[in-house]
């Protein structure tokens, strides 16, 4: 099988280190594959990459590490401190693959966040992206890869401003030619990096990456596949599960109210106005798109310290059982967070 590189966008972040260390410790066969869909009875016969055959590397803002994230999120999770032992040096080879990244249009809890003492964002927009695609190359060539592919983990960016740099190609590269770093988005620029690179480009986020049709253009131009708009993880995953659930049982929803609370570094940045509406745009979208239609929705979204690396999340659902009388539905959450903090 090809060797493959992994270029983690937000690489010291806790959603980065996790899958990090969970590729390390199923390469070594530590772990049982729980939780892996590669390893449904469906796929079973399909040729998947080995866990051994995938190189790590990415750029992120911050001076932390790969290990010391995956520490960090261990203690809240209760994970073997053994496995944290077992592959620390392989995590701590990481790092020499780790690029200082940029953290334009990010929002200011990330640029406060940022190690200042190699300033890229102070450089015009066209040598940040040569940079970052440099980076990428040279990553692929020091490990000699048949690919990379590049995969957004990092903080959500406030949604960006639409115009001609969102619309085409051709504006997309005004705006760098110009330097409108008032106009363009990080995960924007890691898109354009990656497809200028020959790279494949998977979005785990709610930011907008190559979801403009700009970016969409530019990877048909190099036939490179791209693919995601936010993991899904916590309450839209359950969201998207029991609308279907409604939609099958013929049972039309009426309404449907969420509200989160969260810590960590995600619910720190989920904090700004500006940074929460991504969020909840994603979480919103869900619903018509499942249910083929628009009904009530709102979702509150509140950052509280305290929790860590927790998150709880309520749903209350109200829907038409028969064709006059609804019924109530509430559901609490629990979740274990995993931030993708850059």
């Amino acid at each position: 099988m090809p060797k493959v590189g992994i270029w983690v966008i937000g690489v010291h972040g806790s959603v980065a280190a996790a899958s990090i260390a969970g590729a390390k410790v199923n390469a070594r066969r530590l772990v049982a594959p729980t939780g892996l869909i590669t390893e449904l009875p469906e796929l079973r016969d399909v040729r998947f990459l080995p866990f051994d055959q995938m190189f790590f590397g990415g750029h992120d803002v911050t001076n932390g590490s790969v290990r010391k994230s995956f520490a960090n999120l261990s203690e809240v999770a209760h994970i073997d401190r053994k496995l944290i032992e077992e592959v620390s040096d392989e995590l701590d080879a990481v790092e020499e693959d780790v690029r200082i990244g940029t953290a334009i249009g990010c929002g200011k809890i990330v640029s406060k966040l940022a190690d200042k003492s190699v300033d890229i964002d102070s450089l015009p927009l066209v040598d940040i992206t040569k940079k970052l695609m440099d980076d990428i190359r040279d990553f692929k060539k020091k490990h000699n890869l048949w690919s990379v592919i590049v995969v957004n983990l990092s903080s959500t960016e406030p949604p960006p401003l639409i115009g001609a740099h969102t619309e085409t190609l051709d504006g997309f590269e005004r705006a760098l030619q110009s330097d409108r770093k008032d106009l363009l988005r990080a995960s924007m620029l890691y898109a354009y990096a990656a497809f200028k690179s020959g790279c494949p480009f998977i979005n785990f986020t709610p930011s907008a990456g190559a979801s403009i049709l700009a970016l969409m253009e530019l990877a048909k131009k190099h036939q490179v596949p791209y693919v995601g708009n936010d993991g899904k993880t916590g309450e839209t995953l359950i969201k998207s599960v029991l609308a279907l659930l409604f939609k099958f049982r013929a049972m039309k929803v009426l309404s449907w109210q969420g509200y989160n609370i969260l810590g960590n570094m995600d619910g720190k940045v989920l904090g700004e106005p500006e940074t929460k509406l991504s969020k909840k745009v994603t979480k919103d979208s869900v619903l018509p798109q499942i249910l083929g239609y628009q009904p009530h929705t709102r979702v509150g979204i509140d950052y509280v310290p305290s929790l860590g690396d927790w998150k709880i999340a309520w749903d209350f659902i109200l829907a038409l059982i028969t064709k006059h009388n609804p019924a109530g539905f509430f559901l609490p959450e629990f979740w274990l967070l995993a931030s993708a903090d850059t």
